[in-house]
């Protein structure tokens, strides 16, 4: 599974482990912090499967522009082929921003 649900899934069985290391280590906050994160990416896993298409296709392509912007190096200016423009990513704490710039052509003075 990918995506939000194959996460959500990986942590309601790290939650159900985690309840079931009690039985090996009789330790209470094991039993308690199992539980709740069980229970907690249940209800995450239940809304996750509510939520329509067209938010899941949208979490994917949002995915696939971080992966994308992981592999420009910070600080980094790309052209566009086909339209000359100049294109920066930014990252910062979670934000992803494209920066768009249209070069602007040469001022020709009227002499040499």
């Amino acid at each position: 599974m990918r995506g939000s649900r194959g996460d959500y899934v990986t942590f309601c069985v790290a939650g159900i482990a985690t309840a079931l290391a009690y039985l090996w280590l009789p330790d209470v906050a094991l039993l308690i912090v199992g539980a709740t994160v069980t229970v907690l990416a249940a209800a995450a896993l239940i809304v996750g499967a509510r939520r329509g298409r067209e938010w899941r296709q949208q979490q994917a392509l949002t995915r696939e522009l971080w992966v994308a912007a992981r592999r420009i190096p910070p600080g980094h200016v790309l052209t566009d082929p086909g339209t000359g423009d100049l294109l920066s990513v930014e990252r910062e704490r979670g934000w992803l921003t494209l920066v768009v710039a249209v070069p602007q052509a040469p001022a020709r003075n009227g002499g040499p």
